[in-house]
């Protein structure tokens, strides 16, 4: 109870600030899947009035945060648009080394810290004036990093690409899967903040995930 209460005041206090602006998935600026209707919150924008605020120098965050007070979750999403990359740098022998570089580049694990940094230095502004029960209820509210692709949810689809009528098949959609489930298995959860690890979700799943 501890926790929803407090998640449920950081809503208040995030969107009477200013600091939380509520849209759907598919309204979130560089947003891969433009179907998806799950309310979140614009944390990239978050990120930009806290470090304007706090003279920060430039936290990488996540680009959404969903909130679920009765569920005592705390949900950091992170975009990775696969399809024009599919489409416009595959096609050779070099498939799985391109496709592992890429995978690299988006060092999720500093998105992961830098996330929470931001949070916990909006939380601890004088201002929201954090108590020592909402300081522990905050470490206990489970913490969970989704990461969100445009890719088929069943790899043995074919992949079509809007352009023209370039078709991709499963082949590299099961491969960058494969990188990016070896990626999410790196990175570890952290107990004392009840960091959970990450998930991988597709545009076809985030709605289901969240109903």
């Amino acid at each position: 109870m501890a926790v929803e209460a407090f998640l449920n005041r950081l809503v208040e206090y995030g969107e009477n600030k200013g600091l939380f602006l509520k849209m759907p998935i598919k309204d979130v600026p560089e947003s891969c899947c433009k179907a998806a209707i799950t309310e979140v919150y614009d944390f990239d924008k978050c990120k930009e009035i806290i470090s304007d605020i706090h003279r920060l120098n430039s936290p990488k965050s996540c680009d959404a945060l969903k909130i679920i007070p009765t569920k005592n979750t705390l949900d950091f999403i992170e975009f990775k648009g696969w399809k024009k990359f599919i489409e416009w740098q595959l096609g050779d022998a070099n498939e799985e080394e391109k496709i592992e570089a890429q995978v690299k580049k988006f060092r999720l694990d500093e998105k992961i810290i830098d996330s929470l940094f931001v949070l916990k230095t909006m939380i601890e502004h004088p201002e929201f004036r954090l108590t020592k029960a909402e300081k522990r209820a905050y470490i206990e509210a489970t913490k969970r990093f989704v990461i969100l692709v445009d890719l088929e949810d069943d790899p043995l689809e074919t992949l079509t690409i809007t352009l023209g009528t370039l078709a991709i098949t499963s082949s590299p959609v099961r491969l960058i899967k494969e990188k990016m489930d070896e990626m999410l298995e790196g990175i570890s959860g952290d107990n004392l903040i009840n960091l959970q690890r990450p998930l991988l979700k597709t545009c076809s799943t985030i709605d289901k995930f969240y109903n």
